[in-house]
C-alpha cells in the first residue's frame, strides 16, 4: 500500500492560516488519516513524527509567535500519534474554542 501524500495536511494548514483556527476538524482529520495511512504502509512511528514536524515547519504558520507555532506543532504531533495508533489522547475538543 502506498501512503497518501500529505496534500490534505498542506491544504488544511493553509486554510487554518487563513482563518487562524489551528484546531479545525479538517486539520485534525487530515493529520490523523495521514498517520494512519503511513502506519498501514509500514512506516515506523518516529518517521511519521519527523514528516509531520517537517510539514509544520514548511507550512504557512505566518503571523503567529514562536510559542503558538510550538503549540500548533505539538497538536499536529498528538493528532498524528492518535491516528497512527487509532487512539484518543484527549485534549481540548476540536472546534470547541477560540482560534489561536
Amino acid at each position: 500500500m502506498t501512503p497518501a501524500p500529505p496534500d490534505a495536511i498542506r491544504a488544511a494548514l493553509a486554510a487554518a492560516a487563513t482563518t487562524r483556527n489551528y484546531e479545525s476538524r479538517e486539520l485534525r482529520d487530515a493529520v490523523s488519516q495521514f498517520a494512519a495511512d503511513l502506519h498501514a504502509g509500514g512506516v515506523p512511528p518516529e518517521r511519521v513524527l519527523i514528516v509531520v514536524k517537517q510539514l509544520a515547519d514548511e507550512s504557512s504558520l505566518t503571523g503567529v509567535s514562536d510559542w503558538w507555532r510550538s503549540v500548533v506543532t505539538d497538536r499536529l504531533v498528538r493528532w498524528a500519534v492518535e491516528g497512527y495508533y487509532r487512539i484518543d489522547l484527549g485534549g481540548p475538543p476540536t472546534d470547541g474554542g477560540p482560534p489561536l
